[in-house]
């Protein structure tokens, strides 16, 4: 997962925050509060076909 806008965030095997930037990947154990922050992309839920559209 890519940042899409900057975030400080402490990823597990640092001490102090760093700054991400937009295009950076983001550290799993950081999603949820990137995502929280609005720094990550939405999550795109999976799509599926329904028998009518056949």
């Amino acid at each position: 997962m890519k940042f899409i806008k900057p975030f400080r965030g402490a990823p597990k095997s640092e001490a102090f925050p760093r700054e991400y930037k937009a295009g950076d990947e983001c550290p799993p154990e950081l999603e949820r509060a990137a995502r929280a922050a609005g720094a990550l992309a939405p999550e795109k839920k999976p799509t599926t076909k329904n028998k009518s559209d056949d």
